[in-house]
């Protein structure tokens, strides 16, 4: 018996037949050998043959606990020394019910990951306490976790308590249970309820209080959480939810890629081939900076997110810029009362072009060509994104050009912003070249409500702007595809800053911010806006302030003491 003949039997049994292991094995040829080898061995069928099914025997149930039990010995074994001096290689597997996988596992996770950015990790669905603890025993996975107001029986694993999940009851308001008292099981008897999915949070706690003796209806099982508070509004029932989605209605599911300068290193490419298509059916992607001092920029930049950009056609960039009370701009005349600007950029054309090359490498004559491409589609589209945002707002737009000496691209620029200025008619405008631009911006950026730009000038004038309300590490983005016929993505203006990376001095606001604009995105204005003002909040009544604002407190802290504004 081999420990290959063992992992062939495992993956048979995982994948539910021959055909499928072998192909996830790409051992075709050889797995049925194999089992067939292993048979003979033990002295047992392992499974019975009907037609071209695989049935089950008891031999085969009796193998899999000690095969696994091998086979993972192994591969910690093979790990340990393949990676002396750390986790550097190799899978972690977790067993987890459908109310944790958001928090805290997605925290979690993002820490290990950081930690240790080569150890993959795998998410296995489980319903029950008692089946996450029986996944950990058999060996399927390395960890679980769950959700549950008792322990189960689990005298031979370790049990480690993270944390306690609030629950609120959704009611109409008009109804026998007035807001901001504490609900007990028995006042909730004789009511109908409308309950999730098996294994949801919000269902395992209303099976909890039918097993104490409180008598319920169940009159709704939905997987949808966006349907359940207009069944409330209704009149269809109750229904309780973890605080946090019930504050809201909304819950969030995360996929996490390794896309970055690290796997450039490794693999060769900032992602896999078919990246686009792995992330084309979300609603929205959370873009952490991903710069290396050893990648070239411009290796970074095209390897990833102008292909995102281009191919999701996000052509709108937006910046918005903002001087918080308590904080202290480095241009006197930039108060809180008086800066409040956005910065509109095209975002997928202008001169980041592909359009280009290089000639006579190394020697004298050695030239670069760079082509601006500036199409009418492109230049409208985003001049009439800029000019109905400032209709919204101050009714007063700018438009950065350098007409004077580029002759072309510029030119044109103008004459359509210009064509589409009659079709906002309650905004006024004007244009500015971008040298002026840059010096008006710093000297009286308070007469800027709506600067539009080309991809260029639009990039240059957004940190500018970011300096100007105090900090770069405070300024948000967002790729915008208007239309929503692609996921839209939003990154923090910032950097990577390796300099300060892993030392706790990173601003977190931009980050913070730029989540409150996909949510806001994603239609969750209000959740988006009790974002924003508990970051007023905390800069205008807390003397806590990151490095680069002029404090000492690390980046943990000032998070920490942010989401104390939040309401709870």
């Amino acid at each position: 018996m081999h420990a290959r003949q063992l992992e062939y039997f495992l993956a048979v049994v995982d994948h539910g037949g021959v055909n499928r292991a072998a192909t996830a094995l790409h051992v075709e040829p050889s797995l049925s050998q194999a089992i067939r080898v292993l048979e003979r061995d033990l002295g047992h069928d392992l499974f019975h043959r009907v037609g071209r099914q695989l049935v089950l025997t008891d031999a085969r149930r009796a193998l899999v606990g000690p095969a696994r039990d091998v086979v993972r010995g192994l591969r910690t074994a093979r790990a340990s020394v393949e990676s002396v001096g750390g986790l550097q290689t190799g899978q972690v597997e977790i067993a987890a019910m459908p109310s944790q996988t958001v928090e805290p596992l997605s925290g979690l996770i993002t820490t290990f990951r950081r930690k240790h950015p080569h150890i993959s990790v795998r998410i296995d669905a489980a319903f029950t306490p008692n089946e996450v603890v029986d996944r950990v025993r058999s060996g399927t996975v390395e960890l679980g976790l769950f959700g549950s107001p008792h322990e189960p029986t689990a005298a031979d694993v370790d049990l480690l308590g993270l944390g306690r999940q609030r629950f609120v009851l959704i009611a109409p308001a008009d109804g026998p249970f007035p807001p901001g008292n504490p609900v007990r099981h028995e006042q909730l008897a004789g009511q109908q309820l409308i309950v999730g999915q098996p294994g949801t949070g919000m269902r395992r706690l209303v099976e909890d209080i039918r097993a104490s003796g409180v008598a319920l209806s169940e009159v709704v099982e939905s997987e949808h959480r966006e349907a359940i508070l207009p069944l409330v509004i209704n009149g269809v029932g109750l229904a309780v939810l973890d605080a946090i989605s019930a504050r809201h209605g909304v819950s969030f599911g995360y996929d996490e890629f390794d896309w970055s300068c690290e796997r450039y290193h490794s693999e060769g490419a900032m992602m896999p081939a078919n990246g686009l298509d792995q992330i084309r059916g979300h609603d929205a992607i959370y873009l952490g900076a991903v710069g290396s001092p050893g990648v070239a920029d411009h290796v970074s930049l095209w390897g990833l997110l102008i292909p995102i950009r281009r191919a999701f056609r996000q052509y709108v960039n937006l910046r918005p810029i903002t001087v918080f009370e308590g904080v202290e701009s480095p241009v006197r005349t930039a108060t809180a009362s008086t800066v409040d600007l956005v910065v509109v950029r095209e975002n997928v054309e202008g001169e980041y072009s592909e359009i280009g090359g290089r000639l006579n490498t190394g020697h004298p004559s050695e030239l670069a060509i760079q082509e601006a491409v500036f199409t009418r589609e492109g230049v409208t589209r985003v001049n009439d994104y800029a000019f109905t945002l400032a209709s919204q707002r101050r009714g007063y737009l700018t438009s950065a050009t350098k007409s004077n000496g580029i002759m072309h691209t510029l030119p044109f620029w103008d004459q359509l912003v210009a064509e589409r200025a009659p079709r906002h008619s309650g905004v006024s405008w004007d244009q500015e070249h971008i040298d002026a631009l840059c010096a008006k911006l710093v000297l009286d950026p308070s007469r800027f409500d709506v600067i539009v730009a080309s991809n260029l000038f639009g990039d240059i004038l957004s940190d500018l702007a970011a300096a100007v309300a105090g900090s770069i590490g405070m300024a948000p983005a967002a790729n915008i595809n208007p239309q929503r016929d692609f996921p839209s993505m939003f990154e923090p203006v910032h950097g990577s800053a390796p300099d300060i990376a892993g030392t706790g001095k990173a601003n977190p606001l931009g980050a913070i911010w730029t989540a409150a604009m996909m949510l806001d995105h994603l239609d969750h204005g209000e959740a988006a806006a009790e974002v924003e003002t508990a970051t007023a909040t905390l800069l205008r009544e807390s003397p806590l302030r990151t490095p680069d604002l002029g404090g000492t407190a690390t980046t943990e802290e000032f998070t920490k003491a942010l989401l104390g504004f939040l309401p709870r």
